[in-house]
């Protein structure tokens, strides 16, 4: 069975589809199969359209030179991880409800006068 995902896209959406090859095992085997999914917008005139798809490209093409280029690899995980430690980003405890449908996202924040 094929499962497919759909993701509410506008048409002048440019999005980065990352695959990731898995072995028999469903293992990753550490590729990944890079792809670019746009539509022709009547909103972007050609020009703009272009560059769009010009600007992925670019981006797409960060993965291989990642691999490629350890300087370019170190300098991207600098500034990733160096831009993580600006945001405070909460990693939820999720919980599901015995015998309904009901799931349950805890915070754990410190606010425990019902302001959290």
């Amino acid at each position: 069975m094929t499962e497919k995902v759909f993701f509410n896209l506008k048409p002048e959406d440019f999005a980065i589809r990352l695959q990731p090859k898995l072995d028999e095992n469903n293992k990753w085997t550490g590729e990944v199969v890079v792809g670019i999914i746009a539509s022709e917008s009547e909103k972007l005139n050609d020009r703009d359209y272009s560059g769009m798809l010009q600007f992925t490209n670019m981006l797409c093409s960060c993965v291989p030179m990642m691999e490629e280029d350890t300087e370019f690899r170190e300098a991207v995980l600098e500034y990733y991880e160096s831009e993580m430690t600006k945001v405070d980003i909460p990693v939820p405890t999720v919980t599901k409800e015995p015998n309904t449908n009901v799931i349950r996202l805890h915070f754990n924040t410190k606010k425990v006068d019902g302001s959290a």
